[in-house]
């Protein structure tokens, strides 16, 4: 309801112009600031552009005046475009690639690396006689890793280094040392492959030297069993056996020494758990070969 007497006659109340706006397709879009009184929405509508009919009751744009067109004029000012038909692609056959058109396999660019194991083996020892804290794999976290990588161990050293890092509360300087030194020591053990290359002359060396060692081992803890010992028949086989036997034992021990460097008690234990064997079996196995000899001899001697 418009205003029916005073200066507003004729003119619209606030509230119906708020229902105008709310159905003006554009204005009904625009959020209107709450609380405004009657002159300031007036002021606000004209600011976006409109005006308030208020005989119409309704708003209308001030900078644009609708003019009445015939369907003709509509036409040729507003012609209709055609609609684009839409244009459909065939589906090309694929051709099926033969075995040999067929490209071959993307070969990894990623560098390989082998392992200096004479080198790793000596760096191991000194770590461990140094800082009495294990091998370097033990130190850097690595016990489970069969064969890490060069990046493998600057991953675990940057984490060692940050848990036991002196400044911190709880860390270690001697451990922060013996960190950075095996992780030192390890990544230079390690040795960039060629393309074709699988290990090095001097690990071939030592793998077919260590697989010698473990046949002598075999062969020797045979012949001086007990059950193989009882079966000799004369004392002549039996004094060839245990000569033949000490040879071996001997040779088996200055490979240890001279070939593979071994000098410790607990590196030998190592190789022998690594490949399968008992190092407890076979030194029992020398301290009772001689006793076993000696016991056989006795009971052939009595025989005859």
């Amino acid at each position: 309801m418009p205003y029916l007497r005073g200066k507003l006659k004729g003119e619209l109340k606030s509230s119906e112009i708020r229902k105008i706006v709310r159905l003006h397709n554009e204005l009904s879009k625009i959020k209107i600031p709450p609380r405004l009184d009657r002159t300031a929405l007036i002021k606000f509508i004209e600011s976006k552009g409109f005006k308030v009919d208020h005989e119409n009751k309704k708003i209308v744009n001030k900078n644009e005046v609708k003019k009445d067109l015939t369907l003709e004029e509509a036409q040729d000012k507003f012609p209709v475009k055609p609609r684009k038909k839409k244009e459909t692609k065939k589906e090309e056959k694929k051709e099926v690639l033969k075995l040999a058109d067929k490209p071959a396999p993307k070969q990894d660019d990623a560098p390989k690396f082998g392992v200096q194991k004479a080198l790793r083996k000596r760096q191991n020892k000194e770590i461990k006689e140094k800082y009495k804290m294990g091998g370097m794999d033990t130190i850097l976290g690595l016990p489970d890793l069969f064969s890490p990588s060069p990046d493998d161990v600057k991953k675990a050293c940057r984490k060692m280094k940050l848990k036991n890092h002196p400044d911190k509360t709880g860390g270690d300087d001697e451990k922060f040392k013996a960190i950075q030194e095996s992780c030192d020591k390890m990544v230079e053990s390690f040795k960039e492959l060629k393309a074709g290359e699988t290990a090095s002359a001097s690990e071939k060396a030592l793998d077919r030297i260590s697989k010698q060692q473990v046949v002598r081992i075999k062969k020797f803890m045979e012949v001086m069993s007990a059950s193989n010992i009882k079966k000799q028949t004369s004392i002549e086989d039996l004094q060839k056996g245990y000569d033949d036997s000490v040879d071996l034992y001997n040779l088996i021990q200055k490979t240890f020494i001279d070939k593979m460097g071994f000098k410790k008690k607990f590196e030998m234990n190592e190789w022998f758990n690594e490949n399968g064997l008992n190092m407890a079996d076979y030194e029992k196995t020398e301290k009772l070969s001689l006793r076993r000899i000696r016991a056989r001899v006795k009971v052939l001697k009595k025989k005859k």
